[in-house]
């Protein structure tokens, strides 16, 4: 067996995502099938990683093809400008092109929020947001709908801290936590690169709809799509995988845009109503201004490259150009289109009837 090898359950990713996803929710005390909310007997329990058993490390998460593109292969970017998120994204999923070219009418999906600390937005993600885009999954899919994400709080604790489990749980998905991982690896890695732990859940996903937001970060300069992967790999407290992601003798730069490029999600959500402008990434650090925007890409670097810019424009202290390096790197793995020049961006105004 090679290194990158999958291993024999692997050929059936729906049935160990339910296996996954109905795992963690028992472990959490919440019903497995959408109608079990409430909050979990003890938050932290169920969100220290249980590395799988030893076996040869797979390779990266292999993504859908990206739906959202001209004829002549650009990619489609939507930014919907606006008062009311639930407009804004069935607007802004229906200009892209409906959320069915993604999604089978039976396939499984995850619903990757920024759920960093118990915090308000834009902070971390929010509860409405989440519900809103589970919402739309459910309404072309009779598969699975889950939510998680992990950040330094524990994720039960994130959860709790919004309602999300029953608020979630009345659209038809359900909230997850994080458990088992996988060994996951690029084939080009040195020996001395150790394997990266990415989650069952999101690993085995067939579907990962990354809900980010638009904000500063200390570390990276900033945060968005390619920095919301980090909720994918473990653990709290920057443990595990994070524990080498933010050593001093590695490139925090070159190992985010490494996890990026091992999860590779589907569609990119950027709540942009608010960001977290001159410092970040938690709400305590920075400053929000209102953006009132939303947008949509199925294209990982077509996203940051637009919100960069985005945030350059409403933080006088950052310039777009600050993000080059990333996105640089990024691209050199393959994980989209950083020029903006070539993606097909489309910008709307949606008004709903209290604007009227």
């Amino acid at each position: 067996m090679s290194p990158l090898s999958r291993s024999a359950d692997h050929g059936c990713p729906r049935r160990r995502f339910l296996r996954e996803v109905a795992g963690t929710a028992a472990a959490l005390g919440v019903g497995a099938c959408g109608g079990g909310g409430g909050s979990p007997s003890s938050p932290g329990s169920a969100t220290t990683p249980t590395p799988s058993a030893p076996v040869a490390a797979l390779g990266p998460r292999v993504r859908q093809p990206n739906p959202f593109v001209t004829a002549d292969g650009r990619p489609v970017l939507v930014s919907v400008e606006g008062r009311d998120f639930d407009l804004m994204l069935e607007r802004g999923l229906r200009e892209l092109g409906g959320l069915a070219r993604l999604i089978s009418g039976g396939s499984d999906v995850l619903v990757n929020p920024n759920f960093n600390l118990a915090e308000e937005y834009p902070g971390i993600s929010r509860a409405s947001s989440v519900v809103a885009v589970v919402r739309e999954a459910r309404a072309v899919t009779t598969g699975q709908v889950a939510v998680a994400d992990e950040g330094y709080d524990p994720g039960p604790a994130v959860y709790t801290y919004l309602g999300l489990y029953d608020a979630v749980a009345a659209v038809g998905g359900e909230v997850g936590g994080f458990g088992q991982t996988h060994a996951v690896r690029r084939e080009a890695w040195a020996p001395s690169r150790p394997n990266f732990e990415v989650y069952t859940l999101a690993y085995e996903a067939p579907i990962i709809l990354s809900l980010c937001n638009v904000k500063r970060h200390r570390l990276a300069g900033y945060s968005c799509a390619i920095k919301n992967n980090v909720g994918i790999v473990p653990g709290s407290g920057a443990t595990l995988t994070r524990a080498w992601l933010h050593s001093p003798a590695n490139d925090l730069l070159n190992e985010v845009a490494e996890i990026a490029g091992l999860v590779n999600p589907e569609l990119f959500i950027v709540d942009a109503q608010s960001i977290l402008t001159v410092r970040g990434p938690s709400i305590a650090e920075g400053v929000p201004v209102e953006a009132h925007r939303l947008i949509l890409c199925g294209d990982m670097l077509a996203t940051d490259a637009y919100c960069t810019r985005l945030l350059e424009a409403y933080d006088p202290g950052y310039q777009a150009r600050a993000a080059d390096r990333l996105l640089g790197i990024s691209a050199a793995l393959g994980l989209g289109q950083p020029d903006l020049a070539q993606v097909d961006v489309r910008e709307l105004t949606v008004s709903s009837p209290a604007d009227s």
